[in-house]
């Protein structure tokens, strides 16, 4: 008795506040039906439970460490399958999720015994104090109790077992609030709707309407205000901050503004969460049928391009049906920044850059931004017909928010079937590359600038697909080229147009150079003196664009081409450098314009959580890119030290001040402290991340016999990280 008095007054000190007047969803009022322990979370975490023992004279028939047994249950019936993250295999800790209700039970209750349920803040705080009140709520002679809460955090429940007046057994659980990202089919039909409506809100009311008029809080973003980051960090012209070689950000990048959209959506409608899509099934179910263009071309077909998700595919590129039909581009005037309410410094500047680094260079751990990378991103180049910005806000030559190279002037946001003239179906991720990223990379950087081609990239490929001028032109290179050097070029036109552009092999027209009603093309300037008929084998192979162009071809194609006769080497070179190509917008930097790029970065959020739970991550470490030095500066993004300034987010962790302040600012982690936040076996994840996925299998893999070992997580059946591996938990 003393231990337990001494136990509910240390929670009583910590203990969480009961809001009875926090808003729910008004379609969950009917369920209830019992008593509704409403807990709000905590401004503070905690790991693991801990166990209170009964007096040391009591005699009974169980053990004094026994633990007793507790179900939980809640909308969705697999929350055994997230006892995979260490802090929920404890046996110790459960799972709730916001704004659903959750039902704790004995398992086996004894029925001489009563049972009593303690709910405050976690006795093992090794956060700062909350400034919610401090209260606890106590439930006695219940077999079960209801929870519901409205906000994420963590806390303890402490159970009372009682016999004829005599404690027999007490245990203390950790108790979880996080959302849960679910597969999109997955989710009940009620549930799905409820996220595809609150998803094209963003595309709908602009964050300054959000704000002022519907009573949205500062975390509401609309879906522009989302899509110009993205744009900037991937087209900008000094290197692409998200993807390629210089792509280590890839994960926290895509992740971070994943999150920033969860969170707007849960401005609309708290109950939501972002979906993941396992693109994995499409290909499964037409693989067995068909063959594999046609099964490819037939996804398509699927259920998620329908209006009853994503929307179908127009005649004209634009999304037919649905909930996005007819969404636009928007362009890059002042009502776009005044709706999306972009102010400060980047009112007028690039979200690419050294804005708001560290001043240090080179060293592991550094941002990589001293004075001669400001410079660069200072600079301007071209001619005046052609310039280029790298701290200035990237649109085409339509003024759209699009790449610089991507010549679509078409003002909805648009998905092809086409890829240059070529039926847009030789790719789509299956099994095998899942499995292929998961057992090749072994390292985080290895890891990481693996995924991004495969299995993710060619989602981006197949939906975005590539069309215009180059449908017309390229076509015609099949008459003198090999099936596999044609099929090459065609299926890389939409990388050479970035990389040319780049490298200043191609020019494009200036921003707002092109009408609405014109076709605008890039051309090579290095070639405009250059005549079929008399061009020679010489001017060809010293141009720096034909040069470039080689590092597409493998050896054998290099060979063919070198044996073209000169005017075809000419006609090679021309059409891909003076065709219009015109990208669909999942194809490139604006692809955050279609909704289908938040599911798949879900996905690729969920393969890096499978693969670090798996215990063969040989290395975690963001060592700074090899093969740079000051005179040659790798993409400052790609360094250990560079932050997310930009990374607008709310995370469970809140360390307040003295005067209410919320000190905890996201906008300072540095890229290594927030991918450990994004490792679900470290405390970090534990603590601050609001939110898990509901599984890690991938259902409708039938694996081939010789990765037997392999089960639907896609990896060995035995390659998890076990909690009593973590010292951190250990020591709680």
């Amino acid at each position: 008795e003393a231990h337990l008095k001494m136990a509910q007054s240390e929670i009583h000190e910590t203990s969480l506040l009961i809001d009875h007047d926090d808003p729910i969803p008004e379609k969950n009022t009917s369920s209830f039906s019992k008593v509704v322990l409403t807990l709000v979370m905590l401004s503070t975490v905690a790991i693991a439970g801990v166990r209170m023992n009964s007096t040391p004279s009591l005699q009974t028939s169980f053990d004094e460490s026994d633990i007793i047994d507790v179900d939980i249950q809640g909308m969705y019936d697999n929350y055994d399958s997230m006892k995979k993250y260490p802090f929920l295999g404890t046996g110790e800790s459960f799972l709730v999720e916001p704004h659903r209700i959750s039902t704790l039970s004995i398992s086996s209750p004894i029925s001489s015994a009563t049972y009593s349920w303690s709910v405050g803040k976690t006795l093992k705080n090794s956060l700062k104090t909350s400034d919610l009140s401090e209260e606890v709520e106590s439930y006695d002679n219940m077999e079960s109790i209801e929870v519901l809460r409205t906000k994420t955090g963590s806390y303890s429940i402490v159970l009372t077992e009682t016999i004829n007046n005599v404690i027999t057994r007490t245990s203390t659980f950790t108790l979880y609030c996080k959302y849960v990202r679910r597969e999109l089919r997955s989710l009940t039909k009620e549930h799905r709707i409820d996220y595809l409506k609150a998803a094209s809100t963003l595309w709908k009311v602009s964050t300054k309407k959000g704000r002022e008029e519907l009573g949205y809080s500062n975390k509401y973003r609309d879906i522009n205000s989302l899509a110009i980051i993205h744009n900037d960090l991937a087209a900008n012209v000094i290197c692409d901050h998200l993807h390629g070689t210089s792509g280590y950000m890839f994960l926290n990048g895509h992740v971070a503004l994943n999150n920033m959209l969860e969170q707007s959506l849960q401005e609309i409608d708290p109950s939501v969460s972002l979906p993941y899509w396992d693109y994995s099934q499409e290909k499964n179910e037409c693989d067995s049928s068909l063959d594999m263009n046609d099964c490819v071309f037939s996804i398509w077909d699927s259920e998620l391009f329908s209006s009853d998700f994503f929307g179908s595919k127009g005649d004209k590129g634009q999304i037919a049906d649905g909930y996005w039909a007819n969404v636009q581009v928007p362009v890059l005037n002042d009502d776009f920044f005044e709706a999306s309410m972009i102010d400060g410094h980047y009112r007028e500047h690039s979200y690419a850059g050294c804005y708001g680094q560290d001043d240090t260079f080179g060293e592991e751990g550094n941002g990589g931004c001293d004075s001669v990378q400001r410079d660069r991103f200072k600079q301007t180049g071209g001619n005046d017909e052609f310039l280029k910005f790298a701290d200035k806000h990237v649109a085409n030559s339509y003024n759209m928010l699009r790449s610089p190279w991507n010549m679509n002037g078409n003002g909805h946001v648009t998905r092809s079937g086409d890829m240059c003239g070529m039926k847009n179906d030789e790719q789509w991720p299956d099994c095998m590359s899942i499995i292929s990223q998961q057992e090749k990379y072994n390292t985080f950087q290895d890891w990481i600038l693996n995924v991004q081609f495969s299995p993710h990239g060619s989602t981006h490929l197949f939906i975005g697909g590539a069309f215009g001028e180059c449908s017309e032109t390229y076509p015609k290179l099949n008459s003198f080229l090999s099936e596999p050097t044609y099929t090459r070029l065609i299926s890389k036109s939409a990388d050479m147009m970035k990389n040319m552009y780049w490298y200043e092999y191609i020019t494009c027209p200036s921003r707002e150079g092109c009408g609405v009603d014109t076709q605008c093309s890039c051309e090579c300037p290095s070639i405009a003196s250059f005549d079929e008929d008399t061009v020679t084998h010489e001017d060809l192979e010293n141009d720096p664009a034909y040069q470039y162009l080689f590092t597409y071809l493998s050896e054998d194609m290099k060979k063919e081409v070198q044996a073209l006769s000169s005017s075809n080497k000419y006609k090679l070179l021309s059409t891909v450098c003076d065709s219009s190509v015109m990208l669909g917008d999942m194809l490139a930097s604006s692809s955050v314009l279609d909704v289908s790029f938040f599911n798949i970065h879900a996905e690729v959020e969920r393969m890096w959580q499978r693969k670090a739970l798996s215990g063969t991550m040989t290395d975690l470490t963001w060592y700074y890119p090899d093969g740079f030095s000051a005179d040659n500066p790798a993409c400052p993004s790609s360094t250990p030290g560079y932050k997310l300034v930009w990374m607008d987010y709310e995370f469970n962790k809140k360390e307040v001040t003295d005067s209410g302040g919320d000190k905890f600012d996201s906008t300072q982690l540095r890229n290594d402290e927030f991918l450990t936040y994004l490792t679900p076996s470290t405390l970090e994840y534990a603590e601050n991340m609001p939110y898990v996925y509901d599984k890690f299998t991938w259902d409708t893999c039938n694996v081939p016999s010789k990765y037997e070992n392999y089960d639907t997580s896609l990896m060995d059946s035995n390659a998890w990280i076990e909690p009593q591996s973590l010292d951190w938990i250990n020591n709680l």
